[in-house]
């Protein structure tokens, strides 16, 4: 049997550029989805005033509590995140194993990612939503929120994703979803599954292409 060498991808399907390490089975992230918001990174006005030096920051708490933030605005991860930009690299043997296919979704405008979604909710056998508070937990949990109200919270700013799920063994599925990106605010997820032949009447409607790596 040989090995494969390949990338750590995202649940997403980007490529994983950050890993959180002290668990026993490491979790990979793309730049997009690692969750952020260290309180180990907050900084107290009383004990550590910030300065032309300090810039780019946000207030977490207005004239109280500040914190550095990337170049895009964004808080940085959890100390405990490792990153590396040219991805974290495993070795697969081959096997009956199927990867996931992902499809490409920046040609898309939020017209028509809000049309894919409402299509998807309609023809759906599953949906639920989860919520990524890093205050609580580093882990998802699921939550009851009506569509209505993760609907309402879809932006041209979040994460959208349309994914084939495979494995070792079918019956495979179609997940259509998305991630809100706001700084500061909890991280909200929409999980959408589809049967095969749903999903792929979305993929033919729309036109969709895979993701090529």
């Amino acid at each position: 049997m040989q090995g494969i060498t390949k990338l750590y991808l995202c649940e997403c399907g980007e490529k994983a550029t950050w890993s959180y390490v002290l668990e026993e089975k490491s979790s990979y992230f793309c730049d997009e989805c690692v969750p952020r918001g260290d309180p180990h990174n907050y900084r107290y006005i009383d004990k550590n005033e910030p300065t032309e030096m300090d810039i780019p920051f946000i207030w977490i708490e207005q004239d109280k509590i500040w914190t550095h933030v990337d170049s895009q605005g964004r808080q940085f991860p959890y100390m405990d995140y490792r990153y590396n930009k040219n991805g974290f690299k495993k070795t697969e043997m081959q096997s009956d194993y199927l990867d996931h296919i992902f499809y490409t979704t920046e040609h898309l405008s939020f017209c028509e990612k809000n049309t894919i979604l409402n299509d998807a909710i309609d023809t759906s056998y599953l949906w639920w939503v989860d919520i990524l508070d890093c205050n609580v937990s580093f882990s998802r949990e699921k939550i009851n929120m009506s569509i209505e109200q993760i609907m309402s919270k879809f932006n041209d700013r979040c994460h959208f994703v349309i994914i084939y799920r495979r494995g070792y063994e079918k019956p495979f599925h179609g997940e259509i979803g998305f991630s809100t990106l706001d700084n500061n605010k909890n991280t909200y997820f929409l999980f959408i599954y589809l049967n095969e032949e749903k999903f792929y009447e979305l993929i033919k409607k729309y036109k969709l292409i895979e993701r090529k790596y």
